[in-house]
């Protein structure tokens, strides 16, 4: 697990424009990591749980009812979590939590 995120995840323009979705509400996370691995994750929710701090995912997709963030440790998942797999004889596919329905879709069509 990295020890700090990214460069500029601390500061507050990048922390707000992470944060937000097209949702009425704002909540500034007080950090944002971009975790690269499940091991990364739970490591995060080890740590928030320990020091008491709201942790929320942050997946791909639109939120409408501000499940975006919250005001303590927001993990963007967005980044690296990009993968898809069709399975089945393309009955089912399998997608990590950093694409959207759209983005699953245009990936399929091909």
């Amino acid at each position: 697990m990295r020890e700090r995120p990214g460069p500029g995840l601390d500061r507050a323009a990048e922390r707000i424009a992470l944060a937000h979705d097209v949702s009425p509400y704002l909540f500034t996370p007080q950090t944002v990591v971009r975790a690269a691995s499940a091991a990364e994750v739970g490591a995060l929710m080890a740590g928030a749980s320990r020091a008491g701090v709201p942790l929320t995912l942050r997946p791909g997709g639109t939120s409408l009812a501000r499940q975006a963030g919250r005001s303590g440790l927001l993990v963007d998942v967005r980044s690296h979590w990009r993968g898809a797999e069709v399975l089945d004889d393309s009955l089912r596919v399998r997608v990590q939590a950093g694409l959207t329905v759209r983005q699953v879709s245009a990936w399929l069509a091909r």
